[in-house]
Order: C-alpha cells, then structure tokens, then sequence
C-alpha cells in the first residue's frame, strides 16, 4: 500500500475538496477510499493481455500529466474510470459511496482522480523524467 499512500501524499487533497465543494477532511476520506479502487481496477485490467496493452498506450498519453486537480480533463477522466471499470461503473461508485448515500461525491471525484492515478504511474513506470512532484 505504500505506492497509494505515496499517490495520496503528491494530491493537493485542499484543491480535491474545492472542486468538490467539501471539506478537507471529508475529501481526503474519499480519496483514501476511491484510489484503491481505480488502482486496483486498473491492476485487474492489466491481468488481460488486451487490457495490458491498452494500460499500457494509456500511460504514454498521460506521461506528462499533471498530478494537479486542476489540471486534469474531467472528460478524459470520465472515459478513463469507464474503461477501468465498464458495465460496473455505477455499481463501484454505489459502493465506494456506501449507505450514507455519499455515490455522488465519488461520481465527481473520480474523473477527478484517474488522470491524476495515471500520470504518477505513468511517471513511475515509464520513469517520467526530472521532478516527480506536479504541485
């Protein structure tokens, strides 16, 4: 887990909970529970041949991506966690937001987050070059 604590540690979580329109605390909760999820998601994908390669064309698209929310396409993440997750997109953010109904707040966060998810393990696996920190 160390490699998410490490993704957790580079996203500027005060920005996540701007464009969310929550607080900090209650963003950094989502984020600690949704970046399992995609990186996981992402990890089944690559056990497929087909998916490995896509993961793998995906990651030199987002080679010199930013880790700053701001920054990030929300469309391209849109079509990112749809890849990552397919027909079970809805019923991922349905779980990940849990009986207290929090589905919409990871409904945003997410095309938040997998642009952000794919350029640091761009960085990592294809070895992005000087800084490793966007912020």
């Amino acid at each position: 887990m160390s490699s998410i604590d490490d993704l957790l540690a580079q996203i500027p979580i005060s920005q996540v909970a701007g464009q969310l329109g929550v607080s900090d605390a209650e963003a950094e909760r989502a984020v600690r529970q949704a970046l399992p999820a995609l990186v996981g998601g992402m990890a089944a994908n690559a056990q497929d041949p087909n998916g490995a390669s896509s993961l793998s064309q995906a990651l030199g698209q987002h080679a010199d991506g930013s880790l700053d929310p701001a920054a990030v396409d929300i469309d391209d993440g849109a079509k990112i966690v749809h890849h990552v997750f397919g027909d079970n997109e809805d019923a991922v953010v349905d779980q990940l937001g849990g009986k207290d109904g929090g589905s919409g707040l990871f409904a945003k966060l997410l095309p938040i987050l997998a642009p952000i998810v794919m350029s640091y393990l761009a960085k990592k696996v294809l070895g992005g070059g000087g800084g490793s920190s966007d912020e």
